[in-house]
């Protein structure tokens, strides 16, 4: 089967073939997290989720949390897109 094309002759991927990614699971991903205070990172505490760290950061004006995935998976794509903000909760 020979991929769909748009108006512009560009390929798209056939939108029956799309994956759901399923609920968050543990996510073994090289992932570094920071939390940040006025300024200043410091490690995430071990077994910190992505729900603490957003959590941490709107605990307080001066905090941020900071992500980094080298290679992030699907599973870690939908584990931080479908974390809860404090004010969504």
């Amino acid at each position: 089967m020979s991929p769909r094309r748009n108006e512009a002759g560009v390929g798209r991927a056939d939108p029956r073939r799309r994956r759901t990614p399923g609920p968050a699971v543990a996510v073994d991903v090289p992932q570094l997290t920071r939390y940040v205070t006025d300024g200043h990172p410091a490690p995430a505490p071990d077994g910190a989720t992505v729900a603490d760290g957003i959590r941490f950061a709107e605990s307080a004006p001066d905090r941020m949390t900071m992500f980094f995935y080298p290679s992030p998976t699907p599973a870690a794509v939908y584990e931080l897109a479908e974390a809860p903000t404090v004010a969504g909760m």
